[in-house]
């Protein structure tokens, strides 16, 4: 049998049916981050968004972005912050547990762009990332696995729709996108390509959330091996062989920067986005044993055993 073409391979690429295995797992990791943010957003809702906070709306009100914000609408309202910051927290539960998914994700747009127009000064690139994924998100089978949408679908006889792969495409090319930009900005860096760059970033009061120093032998290997993995990510990430790799590098990657850096939440929402770089079999198989985490020990240990047999 023929190696398929070019064609077929773009074809396959875009146009395979998901069951919406991959997409449903990214349901759940996206909706906890979003959870998280959802509550650091009411513990600071008069302070970031009221009209008596840190930014007045005679700050804000003159840009343009504005139009876009449902703080527009009553921008001195006391009553309108806390009302996003409940919903923005009642959708990403309703994202979490898989209740009009597509509707709860929309939702999480809407609100997220006003609250970032009516505070622009304490997001990062990373929110604005969750602010896009959560958009696509809308238009992806979000509850078609481990949902109450689901749940009622199997309750009533039917199966879930199968649709087409394209959509999660799209999020993992936002994803890659991310990567290769962050090369290519750090890059034409002087500061990235001697290699004290992470360790200026980590002993920066500024930047890091515990300022570590004496990093003059690591830091160079930490600098480099991040420009070398910004680079790699998205050029190898969709080999099936090297993917597990990459990804359980990455997880480790934006571990480091949630527990090292100041842009809370970022980590948090590249790893929730990996999930879109699964086929629907590996992430079955990846919830199926974080689930079942004894049968998975046992299978490693007959692995292990095997190959410890002599001959």
């Amino acid at each position: 049998m023929s190696e398929p073409g070019l064609r077929e391979r773009f074809s396959a690429f875009w146009l395979s049916p998901s069951r919406g295995s991959a997409v449903s797992l990214f349901r759940i990791a996206y909706a906890a981050t979003a959870v998280w943010m959802a509550i650091n957003v009411l513990r600071n809702v008069e302070r970031y968004y009221g009209d008596t906070g840190l930014v007045p709306w005679a700050v804000v009100q003159d840009q343009e972005l504005q139009r876009f914000s449902l703080f527009s609408l009553a921008p001195h309202s006391q009553l309108l912050p806390w009302l996003l910051g409940v919903g923005f927290l009642l959708a990403a539960l309703g994202l979490l547990i898989g209740v009009g998914s597509r509707w709860c994700a929309l939702g999480i747009f809407v609100i997220n762009v006003s609250l970032q127009h009516r505070n622009p000064f304490i997001y990062n690139a990373g929110d604005r990332l969750f602010v896009i994924l959560a958009l696509l998100a809308a238009f992806l089978p979000l509850g078609a696995r481990w949902s109450l949408e689901a749940w009622r679908r199997v309750r009533r006889g039917l199966r879930a729709p199968v649709k087409p792969i394209w959509f999660q495409r799209l999020v993992a090319l936002q994803v890659a996108y991310v990567y290769l930009n962050a090369y290519t900005g750090k890059a034409g860096q002087a500061s990235w390509r001697n290699g004290s760059a992470v360790a200026e970033i980590l002993s920066s009061e500024a930047l890091s959330t515990t300022p570590i120093t004496g990093l003059s032998l690591l830091g160079p290997l930490l600098t480099w091996s991040t420009l070398i993995f910004e680079l790699c990510f998205p050029v190898l990430v969709w080999s099936r062989s090297l993917r597990p790799y990459l990804l359980v590098a990455g997880i480790l990657f934006h571990i480091g920067i949630q527990l090292t850096m100041a842009i809370p939440g970022f980590g948090l929402v590249m790893v929730a986005s990996y999930a879109c770089f699964l086929s629907d079999d590996e992430a079955e198989r990846l919830v199926a044993a974080l689930f079942s985490p004894r049968r998975q020990l046992t299978r490693a240990r007959t692995w292990l055993a095997g190959l410890a047999r002599p001959g």
